[in-house]
């Protein structure tokens, strides 16, 4: 039975959707449409909503259908034969143009937990530690999973945000109620799983160190001081908050002198300014110390012919191929990336150093040595046969937006370093999201393409892209394909100067994607980061436009900074063709990784197979690795499944050349 704050509990959105059916059943809500429809009312609950904004939350990755509104009615049905028991009301009404859920309070697990919490603090002010715990521990019970995927929206992810905060509230006074309670080491246990969760929440690791304290390990608590004060100057440059600074002193008193731990060296940036909230102490900017600065004078530059032109931009990729940190088209420095910086103050200056593919070269025609991947999710793909039974040393995953930030931040605890610990590379091929082209303003004028990328917060995205997946520098790498495909941003697919629009677009493009190497680069020490193509490109060309093989020229200067190739070979048609070519053509940049392989209309396999003997034949895996191929990632597992022969070749393939 369950307990009496929960027994009244009719809908569940604290994980998985779920509704409690009159019979005492518990119903999970699986199908999209009731899903979305139930989330919106469930948002809205008590109020009436009009049929637009219904519409517009069930097709919001799409146009709705001309049926939109009739099929409203169906799913407004559906759901109410889900929800109201024999001879009940149901709590689902409609007038004209509108619909509204009542629900009283109580019936949702979300205010359930809310009022839980509130009780169990108010519980701990008043000193009733056991009656705080007792509430607490029952709010923390009905936690099931992260609410933020019932409905892509922004409203969602807001309310998941503040269901999130709620919880740690709910941890971080639980842990209050045990150290009050005289149970510090109950305490310990609880809080270090959770800044292994969260690694800088200050608040949690002031009651670690407490709990610590109070339990008798004084240098426990120090060192624990150390590791979040060393963790914040690096990460932030700000020393901890009062709160922090205050407990480490009393904990210097109370050891008698033992000595102030100190942070790990750090290095100030001349060029960063950062006042830390809640900090009396001067603070620094952690950066690499990079090789010294060589500056390209561009008005010098920009008065020499062509040829000299090209023989100092040459000099200056060779410096980079060495380590050196250059400026080039700029006659002033330029500084690392930092949260706020204007994207237009970062093009081709300022760019660390190529970082190294492990592995590269790949082989020799002896033994040709490749690393291969499956996605497109890493969860799933890590589950699957072929990851199991062959050597698949990596998981790719698909960023399609922003509504999977969330998701990937909660990877971040758990998931991603137990892959980087098996020894797994991790795969990031960046969609610019479905979203069809349309007008955008850049630097360079007026453009047209997918506006995401170009966007202010893009950036933001890509910074907690690169902490979710961050792994140690000497660890097994993280790399990152960028755009899914150059030729499908644009408004037009038929070349670069096809029109003023998609020149400039372009061209902001490019800026924008070393900005994104850059965040990468400072906020990823493993990761390495590529321009991802399609393969059909390299299929035709046309130089007058810059289409096809010509478009990967303009990008020339920022594919020699990229740290590997990328494209995608997908195709109903002759992938092992385009896999040549673009290999040779990408070859002459860097080592090159296929992102992305799976015809996906090939419902036989037989597609797959053809592609797969024509490649892997022993001459041309041998030509196409001496030629810089590295890497080879499989799309999805159902494309390798689609045949019991297609499986068996894929298998054999990686048996055969998967880097062990």
């Amino acid at each position: 039975m369950p307990e009496p704050e929960t027994r009244s509990v009719k809908y569940f959105v604290l994980g998985p959707l779920q509704v409690r059916t009159a019979d005492d059943t518990m119903v999970a809500v699986n199908a999209e449409k009731p899903r979305l429809l139930l989330t919106a009312l469930l948002l809205r609950r008590n109020s009436w909503v009009d049929t637009d904004v219904l519409v517009e939350a069930l097709w919001s990755t799409g146009t709705p259908p001309a049926s939109a509104r009739g099929n409203l009615k169906t799913y407004v049905h559906q759901l109410r034969q889900l929800v109201t028991g024999a001879g009940q009301e149901s709590p689902i009404s409609s007038r004209r143009g509108s619909y509204q859920l009542a629900v009283n309070r109580g019936e949702v697990d979300s205010d359930v937990f809310e009022d839980l919490i509130t009780r169990g603090r108010v519980a701990l002010d008043e000193g009733d530690n056991a009656a705080a715990e007792q509430a607490l521990r029952t709010a923390l019970d009905l936690w099931r999973g992260d609410p933020d995927r019932l409905a892509p929206s922004q409203e969602t992810a807001i309310e998941a945000a503040r269901l999130r905060e709620l919880r740690w509230i709910a941890r971080d006074a639980l842990a209050d109620a045990l150290i009050a309670d005289g149970r510090p080491e109950d305490a310990v246990a609880t809080l270090r799983a959770l800044t292994v969760e969260e690694p800088l929440r200050e608040a949690t690791w002031a009651r670690l160190v407490t709990a610590l304290r109070d339990a008798g390990r004084p240098t426990d608590a120090l060192a624990a001081y150390q590791k979040i004060r060393n963790d914040l100057v690096a990460e932030f440059g700000a020393e901890p908050g009062r709160t922090l600074r205050a407990l480490h002193a009393e904990l210097l008193a109370e050891t008698e002198g033992a000595p102030t731990p100190r942070p790990q060296r750090v290095t100030t940036d001349p060029t960063a300014t950062r006042t830390p909230a809640d900090s009396t102490a001067p603070s620094t900017l952690v950066t690499a110390v990079p090789a010294p600065k060589r500056r390209a004078p561009a008005r010098w530059l920009a008065g020499r012919p062509i040829a000299v032109r090209a023989v100092v931009v040459a000099s200056v990729l060779a410096l980079l191929a060495v380590g050196g940190t250059v400026l080039v088209n700029r006659s002033t420095a330029l500084t690392p990336d930092s949260p706020g910086e204007p994207a237009a103050n970062l093009q081709l200056g300022a760019i660390a150093p190529k970082r190294p593919v492990p592995g590269f070269p790949a082989g020799t025609s002896d033994n040709p040595q490749l690393l291969f991947g499956l996605g497109d999710e890493a969860p799933i793909a890590a589950q699957q046969p072929l990851a199991d039974q062959a050597p698949v040393g990596m998981l790719t995953t698909w960023y399609d937006g922003p509504d999977e930030l969330p998701q990937y931040a909660s990877w971040r605890r758990q998931l991603i370093p137990e892959y980087y610990a098996a020894g797994k590379a991790m795969h990031l091929l960046v969609v610019p999201t479905f979203d069809d082209p349309a007008p955008v303003d850049t630097k360079y004028g007026p453009g047209c393409g997918k506006a995401y990328p170009l966007s202010p917060e893009f950036l933001d995205h890509m910074r907690e892209l690169a902490k979710s997946f961050a792994g140690k520098a000497d660890g097994p790498p993280l790399y990152v394909s960028m755009f899914n495909g150059m030729l499908k941003v644009a408004c037009t697919e038929d070349g670069y100067h096809a029109d003023p629009l998609t020149t400039n677009y372009y061209r902001a493009l490019k800026d924008r994607y070393l900005e994104v190497r850059q965040v990468f680069h400072q906020h990823a020490p493993n990761a390495r980061v590529a321009l991802n193509w399609d393969g059909w490109q390299a299929s035709r060309d046309n130089p007058k436009l810059g289409s096809g093989r010509s478009l990967i020229g303009y990008f020339s200067d920022a594919l020699a900074v990229s740290d590997f190739q990328s494209f995608n070979a997908f195709e109903d048609e002759d992938n092992a063709a385009d896999v040549e070519r673009m290999v040779a053509e990408l070859g002459k940049y860097g080592p090159v990784m296929v992102s992305n392989f799976g015809p996906y209309k090939d419902h036989t396999g037989a597609r797959l197979r053809s592609d797969l003997s024509l490649v892997f034949a022993p001459a041309q895996i041998a030509k196409l690795t001496s030629q810089g191929l590295f890497a080879w990632s499989f799309w999805k597992h159902r494309y390798v499944e689609v045949s019991p022969e297609s499986y068996a070749l894929a298998k054999d393939v990686v048996t055969r050349y998967g880097r062990r």
